[in-house]
């Protein structure tokens, strides 16, 4: 019977970064994904990679530890996953919005980003394709791009370089215990045994939750993306209505200029040039359950939305269209935490940033797996913020929660 130290479940991004780095370190791994590597919400989204469109303080810390990896990990996997490192431009469209962009700026450059104001002039001479009446901008450097799907499936070709057993088709269908502790990852194909399960199933680590007896509080919200034909040198970077951040973080610092409509659907301007030329076109935030269809509705809303800041993009034409869906938690913050279950850990809930917190993600859980000292303090993403995070099954009261439960400081650090 061959037993792993560590089975990570989801062959997303997410779990194919924790796999990569805990075969780095040489630990034994395997990653169970039950259909493909990157047939989730990797496959169906886009590669932006930006720090400005989070909170401040830790979150921004995790975007900044995370960035700052991916010229090392481009490096040493084999493929190119389409990495450049690239500034990105948040663009005003009223006057309300320069004070919360300033003071946006100021909060940010405290934290260690390297943010600045730009005036109407300024943004326009970097884009000349915006349109002329908005009111300014924030350049922000050190951000990029990537492709997701090559990022995903480099990830796991790194991860079996290094040792990791890489397993698609498999469903995980029960889990369970032997009398010794070792879990039991059953699958319609094989079952497998590991000492230690990390649940990185995305969307779907609440059905992975109810396996081990865990309610775990994260919902799908549904993003849509549209793909513009072939437009080199049209934008010169990634450029983000200032009122997105107002719609992924739920913020009321202010109120955009929009129809109820565009409101109701999470309606925000954000287009991202790709390596081969196309644009690609964002954003909807609405709660759809698993539905992964398009819909008409929201792809005039975002046509019109896009227009609206590039006018020139009325006259491109729309290739095609998809969705994806993020995996979304009540404080937009994931869960990177041990549980009530001993020796079963939560890494998921990354919402909208799942690629550009995948490999801060991956490290900092292999940290935390393996006992090193933490690069992330841990707290604030621990499964018991939420209320009713204990255990369902029936022996929940038996059980002895891991002895790195309470541990998550950077700094600190309990084995597994």
């Amino acid at each position: 019977m061959r037993i792993y130290k560590y089975a990570v479940i989801g062959g997303g991004v997410i779990g194919c970064s924790i796999a990569y780095f805990l075969a780095r370190d040489g630990q034994d791994v395997l990653l169970l994904e039950k259909g493909s590597l990157a047939d989730g919400s990797s496959s169906r989204c886009d590669g932006n990679l930006q720090v400005g469109d989070c909170a401040s303080g830790i979150d921004t810390e995790f975007v900044m530890k995370s960035l700052a990896l991916f010229p090392e990990v481009a490096a040493d996997l084999a493929d190119d996953i389409g990495y450049r490192p690239m500034d990105s431009m948040f663009v005003f469209e009223t006057e309300e919005e320069i004070p919360v962009g300033r003071a946006l700026v100021e909060r940010k450059n405290a934290d260690g980003c390297r943010m600045r104001l730009l005036s109407r002039e300024e943004a326009l001479a970097l884009e000349p394709n915006l349109a002329e009446d908005l009111t300014g901008g924030i350049l922000t450097y050190g951000d990029g791009i990537v492709n997701p799907m090559m990022l995903t499936i480099g990830l796991a070709k790194g991860a079996e370089k290094y040792g990791a057993a890489i397993r698609t088709g498999r469903a995980v269908t029960g889990i369970s215990r032997t009398e010794d502790g070792l879990f039991i990852l059953e699958s319609p194909e094989e079952t497998f045994y590991a000492e230690n399960v990390v649940n990185a199933a995305g969307v779907w680590a609440p059905e992975i939750g109810k396996m081990a007896g865990l309610d775990i509080p994260i919902r799908p919200r549904q993003g849509q993306i549209l793909v513009i034909e072939e437009a080199d040198g049209f934008v010169g970077r990634t450029i983000t209505e200032f009122g997105y951040i107002k719609t992924k973080q739920e913020s009321s610092d202010f109120v955009r200029n929009v129809p109820e409509d565009m409101e109701k659907y999470g309606i925000a301007a954000l287009v991202e040039p790709t390596e081969g030329g196309t644009l690609l076109v964002g954003s909807s935030r609405t709660f759809t359950g698993e539905d992964i269809r398009s819909d008409d509705r929201i792809i005039s809303l975002m046509a019109q939305r896009i227009c609206r800041f590039l006018p020139g993009m009325k006259k491109m034409n729309l290739i095609r269209t998809y969705c994806g869906l993020r995996p979304y938690t009540a404080d937009h913050r994931a869960i990177l935490s041990a549980t009530p279950v001993p020796g079963f850990y939560i890494a998921a809930g990354h919402e909208g940033s799942g690629i550009t917190l995948s490999l801060e993600t991956g490290k900092v859980m292999m940290e935390y797996l393996t006992g090193k000292t933490l690069s992330l303090d841990l707290t604030p993403f621990r499964f018991d913020r939420f209320a009713g995070s204990g255990t369902g099954a029936d022996d929940a009261d038996d059980a002895a929660p891991d002895r790195d439960w309470k541990s998550a400081k950077a700094g600190s650090g309990g084995e597994a």
